[in-house]
Protein backbone atom coordinates (compact mmCIF):
# COMPACT_ATOMS: atom_id res chain seq x y z
CA UNK A 1 0.00 0.00 0.00
CA UNK A 2 3.00 2.25 0.07
CA UNK A 3 2.22 5.49 -1.93
CA UNK A 4 -1.40 5.21 -1.72
CA UNK A 5 -3.62 7.57 -0.62
CA UNK A 6 -5.68 6.15 2.69
CA UNK A 7 -8.47 7.66 3.75
CA UNK A 8 -8.62 7.48 7.60
CA UNK A 9 -13.01 7.21 8.76
CA UNK A 10 -11.78 6.94 12.45
CA UNK A 11 -13.01 10.05 14.57
CA UNK A 12 -10.80 12.44 16.33
CA UNK A 13 -10.52 12.35 19.99
CA UNK A 14 -12.75 15.64 20.32
CA UNK A 15 -15.34 14.13 18.30
CA UNK A 16 -15.41 10.83 20.38
CA UNK A 17 -15.64 12.80 23.63
CA UNK A 18 -18.45 14.99 22.11
CA UNK A 19 -20.17 11.80 21.30
CA UNK A 20 -19.76 10.38 24.75
CA UNK A 21 -21.45 13.72 26.54
CA UNK A 22 -23.97 13.60 23.96
CA UNK A 23 -24.79 9.91 24.55
CA UNK A 24 -24.16 10.65 28.87
CA UNK A 25 -27.11 13.41 28.22
CA UNK A 26 -29.54 11.63 25.88
CA UNK A 27 -29.22 8.84 28.91
CA UNK A 28 -29.74 11.01 31.36
CA UNK A 29 -32.92 12.55 29.86
CA UNK A 30 -34.43 9.94 28.56
CA UNK A 31 -38.36 9.74 28.55
CA UNK A 32 -40.17 6.69 27.64
CA UNK A 33 -42.65 8.84 25.71
CA UNK A 34 -40.15 9.79 23.35
CA UNK A 35 -41.16 6.71 21.57
CA UNK A 36 -44.68 8.54 20.66
CA UNK A 37 -43.14 11.40 19.66
CA UNK A 38 -42.89 11.70 16.08
CA UNK A 39 -43.72 15.33 16.66
CA UNK A 40 -45.61 17.95 18.31
CA UNK A 41 -49.15 15.71 18.06
CA UNK A 42 -50.80 17.00 21.96
CA UNK A 43 -50.29 19.89 24.26
CA UNK A 44 -48.08 17.33 26.26
CA UNK A 45 -45.72 16.32 23.55
CA UNK A 46 -45.46 19.80 22.80
CA UNK A 47 -44.21 20.60 26.10
CA UNK A 48 -41.53 17.87 26.19
CA UNK A 49 -40.16 18.96 23.07
CA UNK A 50 -40.50 22.48 24.06
CA UNK A 51 -38.52 21.98 27.42
CA UNK A 52 -35.82 19.46 25.07
CA UNK A 53 -35.45 22.32 22.93
CA UNK A 54 -34.60 24.62 25.46
CA UNK A 55 -31.90 22.00 26.90
CA UNK A 56 -30.06 22.01 23.77
CA UNK A 57 -29.94 25.08 23.07
CA UNK A 58 -28.53 25.67 26.95
CA UNK A 59 -25.90 22.74 25.62
CA UNK A 60 -25.15 24.88 22.41
CA UNK A 61 -26.40 22.58 20.24
CA UNK A 62 -29.55 23.69 18.51
CA UNK A 63 -27.25 25.91 16.44
CA UNK A 64 -23.49 24.39 16.49
CA UNK A 65 -23.11 24.19 13.12
CA UNK A 66 -23.73 28.24 12.69
CA UNK A 67 -20.96 30.36 12.23
CA UNK A 68 -19.61 31.98 15.98
CA UNK A 69 -20.58 35.38 14.64
CA UNK A 70 -24.07 34.38 14.84
CA UNK A 71 -23.89 32.66 17.86
CA UNK A 72 -23.04 29.22 17.02
CA UNK A 73 -19.80 26.93 17.72
CA UNK A 74 -18.71 26.57 13.54
CA UNK A 75 -18.68 22.69 14.30
CA UNK A 76 -17.68 20.86 11.67
CA UNK A 77 -20.12 18.54 9.53
CA UNK A 78 -18.75 15.43 11.51
CA UNK A 79 -19.61 16.74 14.79
CA UNK A 80 -22.95 18.06 13.11
CA UNK A 81 -23.58 14.38 11.70
CA UNK A 82 -22.44 12.54 15.50
CA UNK A 83 -25.34 14.99 17.26
CA UNK A 84 -28.27 14.28 14.13
CA UNK A 85 -27.74 10.53 14.15
CA UNK A 86 -27.60 10.15 18.39
CA UNK A 87 -30.42 12.39 18.18
CA UNK A 88 -32.72 10.05 15.22
CA UNK A 89 -31.51 7.11 17.21
CA UNK A 90 -32.59 7.92 20.14
CA UNK A 91 -35.73 9.73 19.06
CA UNK A 92 -34.81 12.74 20.70
CA UNK A 93 -37.49 15.37 20.61
CA UNK A 94 -36.36 19.22 20.59
CA UNK A 95 -34.46 19.59 17.28
CA UNK A 96 -36.13 20.80 14.06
Amino acid sequence: MSGENIVDFEFSDKDKDFNQELLKFISGEYNPVWDDINSATSDAHWQITLGMREKLATNGWLTMHWPEEYGGQQASAVRSAIFNEAMSYHRVPGRD
